[in-house]
């Protein structure tokens, strides 16, 4: 237990080195911490719908809003839009790429989003999309899919 038990339920959570971005469902809040929770500083009322970290420079974060990009520089105190050629609706970050789901597209940016490639169209619609520096994973509808050759190639989840 680090800080803020019993006075915050982050459902939204996203994290890159020491800094948190949350969204406090009670008081509907988004909330930022540079020092791993220890102490948080609000950032208003979230009106976000997914947060990407910037892993190569602090207090930078991309977010979704109304299907749009914004950028920020100072942990969400201020936005600019970033124009994109598509719709966003979930959005992930790792050294090196941006990934966005857009409808039943993926679209992936090695430059910080000046420019997108589609990786792949699927039969429906793409609810979220994670990444790590070996794999990329979304879920559509009930089933996960990942690729383990950087978007070459999507497989859909088989459990054991």
């Amino acid at each position: 237990e680090l800080s803020l038990s019993g006075v915050v339920d982050f459902h939204t959570l996203e994290t890159v080195g020491n800094e948190i971005y949350g969204a406090d469902s009670g008081s509907g809040q988004l909330m930022y911490s540079a020092n791993g929770g220890k102490s948080w500083s609000k950032r208003g009322v979230n009106i976000f719908t997914d947060i990407a970290p910037n892993p190569s420079k602090k207090a930078s974060v991309v977010a979704v809003k109304d299907g749009k990009l914004f950028l920020s520089t100072d942990a969400l105190k201020n936005i600019k839009e970033m124009k994109t050629p598509f719709v966003v609706e979930s959005i992930d970050w790792i050294k090196g790429s941006l990934i966005a789901a857009s409808g039943k597209d993926l679209h992936q940016s090695k430059n910080a989003g000046k420019s997108w490639k589609k990786l792949v169209s699927m039969p429906s619609t793409i609810n979220s999309v994670t990444q790590s520096n070996k794999l990329i994973a979304f879920v559509m509808g009930s089933s996960i899919y990942s690729s383990r050759d950087g978007g070459k190639s999507f497989a859909k989840y088989q459990s054991k």
